[in-house]
């Protein structure tokens, strides 16, 4: 009986396959993890799709803009300067011809305050320098692009085992769990992220200037007008 597999590496592409262009794809996604990105590195809006999506593993759909805002307000990599990455394994996606997988574990150290907006109206509070140093353990990201070689769909923080200083957590809550925030309190925020993104986008509505950590419905479809698509099918069409 024949198996089939979730993901191909580009060592062990099909003959039907176009191995020079499943190179250029991972080449592309390191270049984009090593400067660009948003997590790490300050947003580069030029590579980034207009109908760009973003997903965490309970964030999101966010839209272009809100990602980009919401990053350059937290901005992690000023608070870890010497934050990275350090992507490895990448895959193609069987079912997504244009989407790589990687793993990454984060490293850095939380050397500056976080700036975080609890509030509609009031100033950020300021989570102050820990001086935590950070060995994340593996997490899943996806980067699928268009045909315009533009991020169409960013998924992160998709925490693959308990290993490493992000307790099992993936992304900005890796990070908190890192920099000593109780373990309980993170995890009663993704247990109970549906309350919480409700109460996020009453804060918004209140307050155009807050982050969203969920589009507006209405956002998604104007901006992401493929998600739905996505939701029904698991196809990112490109």
């Amino acid at each position: 009986q024949q198996r089939s597999t979730i993901f191909r590496s580009a060592s062990s592409i099909n003959s039907n396959d176009d191995e020079e262009e499943v190179q250029r794809l991972i080449a592309l996604t390191k270049d984009f993890m090593a400067d660009g990105n948003g997590f790490y590195s300050k947003a580069k809006p030029e590579w980034f799709a207009d109908d760009f999506a973003f997903q965490g593993e309970i964030l999101g759909p966010m839209n272009k803009e809100g990602y980009i805002r919401n990053l350059e307000g937290f901005q992690l990599y000023e608070a870890f300067p010497d934050i990275q990455p350090n992507p490895s394994s990448f895959v193609m996606d069987s079912q997504n011809p244009r989407r790589v997988w990687l793993q990454v574990r984060v490293t850095g150290t939380h050397k500056q305050s976080i700036p975080l907006r609890i509030l509609p109206w009031a100033p950020p509070l300021q989570f102050e320098a820990t001086g935590a140093v950070v060995k994340g353990g593996p997490e899943a990201f996806s980067v699928t692009w268009d045909n315009s070689d533009k991020v169409k769909f960013l998924t992160v923080g998709y925490a693959i085992s308990q290993e490493g200083t992000n307790g099992g957590f993936g992304a900005a809550f890796g990070l908190l769990h890192a920099c000593g925030v109780d373990k309980k309190l993170l995890k009663f925020v993704h247990d109970n992220i549906g309350p919480v993104l409700a109460i996020n986008q009453f804060a918004g509505r209140l307050d155009g200037t807050m982050p969203l950590a969920k589009a507006y419905d209405k956002v998604v479809e104007r901006d992401i007008p493929w998600w739905k698509e996505y939701e029904e099918t698991g196809q990112v069409p490109v």
